[in-house]
This record gives structure tokens, C-alpha cells and sequence, in this order.
């Protein structure tokens, strides 16, 4: 089933040392075992994601954009995470999301969002404030697979 959601998606890729295996690092960070609780929460936010995507809902995509075992693990590793993630909800974008062992953080728009300069100064803002350059890169969803008939 295709996705009939395009977004607009704004990458926060930090400038910093990489270190030598950071994915084992990042996995690493991650609990052994989970409160059933908060698998729930995270199933129950799974239950807007791919509803939202293949709806076509952007919104409900990204009230699917929450997690309570991954991102509290890896926020030794994102400084400016919550509070950057709180100040770009109250922005109005649709979903903000940890992304990749980076870290970066994904910030999910409509197309029609207006404020994209606004998200991008508080992006720079916040990790200014904790002594971090940060690049941000501006992108879509890559198209789904094709069959090609010869």
C-alpha cells in the first residue's frame, strides 16, 4: 500500500566528533527490559504512525512521533532533545522524532507549514545554547519501490 502522505522533513544533524562504533554505542543505551506500560504507550502511538501515513494524515502520522524507551535512553546523547522537541511542537509542527545513532533529530511538517525559518532558528538556537553547530537539511520521503515492465 503506498503512502499518500509527503511531508516536508527537516533533518538536525549535529557537528560533532564521531565516535568509532556508535550504533553499538546507541544500542547499547537501550534497556534490556521494558515496563509493559510503556511498550503499551509505544504500540498504542504505532497505531497513529501507520495510520497516519497511509491516510494521508500528517498530524496523526505525528502524533504517532512519541516514545518512552528509546528516546529517554538515548537522551545522554541529545542534550537538546525534549526541550528542543517541546519548543518545535509549540511551533506547530506535526512530529519530532530521534533519528539514527548520530544523533540527529527529524522534525516532520506539512507542505503547507509557513513557520519552516522559525523551526530552523529554534534548531539553531537550542543547539547553540548547548555549545553545538548543527546542520539542518531539508527533505522528503523517497518515492516506494517500482515494478518496471520491460
Amino acid at each position: 500500500m503506498p503512502l499518500r502522505v509527503n511531508p516536508k522533513i527537516i533533518l538536525a544533524i549535529p557537528k560533532i566528533m564521531m565516535v568509532k562504533e556508535k550504533t553499538r554505542i546507541a544500542r547499547s543505551l537501550l534497556p534490556k527490559r521494558v515496563p509493559l506500560e510503556k511498550v503499551v504507550y509505544n504500540l498504542g502511538k504505532l497505531g497513529a504512525l501507520i495510520p497516519g501515513f497511509l491516510e494521508g494524515d500528517i498530524d496523526l502520522a505525528g502524533s504517532g512521533m512519541y516514545d518512552k524507551i528509546v528516546e529517554p535512553a538515548r537522551a545522554p546523547l541529545v542534550p537538546v532533545y525534549f526541550q528542543l522537541k517541546k519548543r518545535l511542537l509549540n511551533l506547530g509542527v506535526s512530529g519530532v522524532c530521534v533519528c539514527g545513532a548520530e544523533p540527529s533529530i527529524m522534525v516532520m511538517l506539512k507542505l503547507s507549514y509557513e513557520k519552516v525559518d522559525d523551526v530552523k532558528k529554534t534548531i539553531h538556537w537550542e543547539y547553540r545554547r548547548h555549545g553545538v553547530n548543527v546542520e539542518i537539511v531539508e527533505a522528503n520521503i523517497a518515492p516506494g519501490a517500482q515494478v518496471l515492465q520491460p
